[in-house]
This record gives structure tokens, C-alpha cells and sequence, in this order.
């Protein structure tokens, strides 16, 4: 067992991080940690639920666009950007993923297979749906697209 010494978030909010030591526990702690096992299982069952509502919402999204023959783009090949296409690949038509890394581009998303491209790329691709991966930058891509003469509408994850 160990013992939370400090519970804090970085990355503005999108990580949670926990430091703890390790603790003695008392037979009269026991009845305590067993209730908190309890509450982080009824909470992983909440988890399941709400990811399977999500994975549902992306999927009607992505029916939509494909009825529409919409063309659409991820901006981001990071962590989030590799997980989001991996999860929802049978979904999907998506056949590019932005990334401002030049080391990224040329490549392909592992798992999913889409090709990394610069967002220059875009000028000629003239993307109708955008789906940036990671808020924060979205001021930034918004100003990027709009120098590239983009008229995308933009999707948060």
C-alpha cells in the first residue's frame, strides 16, 4: 500500500499526476482500502460506459461525413492523434494526419496507416473538416489554416 503525498495536474489539465511513498496499513485501515478498491471498480465500469458512448458519437460523426464525401484531416500525430485513428480506424476514410513535426512527415500513423503530411500539404488537399487533436493548439492551427486560405470547419477532441 502506499501513501498520497500530493495529487496534482500539468499540461493545463490534461494530466493527472500522483506522487505517494510507501505506507503501513492497520487492521482497521483494511475495511477502508477495500471500500476504496470498490469505488475505483464502480468507476471503472463508469469509464466503459462513457468510452463506449464516445467511440458511438465518433462513429455516427464519421457516417456522416462519409455520407457527405466529405474530406477530413487530424491535425496532430502524437499520442492522442495515433490513439483517436487506432480506436476508430474501421470507422473511418481519413487518409491524412498534420503534423507541424518535419521528422513526422512523410511517415505513416502506426496501427491506422494514415500519411503524415505538412500542413502546406493542405493548400492543395482543401480538407473540409479539420479534427485537432489537442486543444490548446487550436488558435494556432486556426491562424495556420487561415494563412493557407483553409475555409475547414474545425472539430475539437
Amino acid at each position: 500500500m502506499r501513501k498520497k503525498k500530493d495529487v496534482y495536474e500539468t499540461f493545463e489539465g490534461q494530466f493527472l499526476c500522483l506522487e505517494a511513498v510507501p505506507a503501513t496499513t492497520s487492521a482497521k485501515e483494511e475495511s477502508k482500502i477495500i471500500s476504496e478498491v470498490e469505488n475505483i471498480s464502480d468507476g471503472a465500469v463508469k469509464f466503459n460506459h462513457l468510452f463506449n458512448q464516445l467511440i458511438n458519437k465518433w462513429q455516427q460523426k464519421f457516417d456522416e461525413i462519409t455520407k457527405k464525401h466529405q474530406k477530413v484531416v487530424v491535425w496532430g500525430a502524437g499520442s492522442k492523434g495515433v490513439t483517436f485513428l487506432n480506436l476508430l480506424k474501421e470507422y473511418n476514410d481519413i487518409e491524412y494526419v498534420v503534423d507541424l513535426n518535419s521528422r513526422k512527415q512523410g511517415m505513416y500513423i502506426a496501427g491506422a496507416a494514415q500519411k503524415i503530411v505538412s500542413p502546406e500539404f493542405l493548400k492543395d488537399y482543401q480538407p473540409e473538416i479539420i479534427i485537432i487533436m489537442n486543444p490548446i493548439y487550436e488558435q494556432e492551427i486556426r491562424q495556420l489554416t487561415y494563412h493557407l486560405g483553409l475555409k475547414s470547419e474545425f472539430i475539437l477532441v
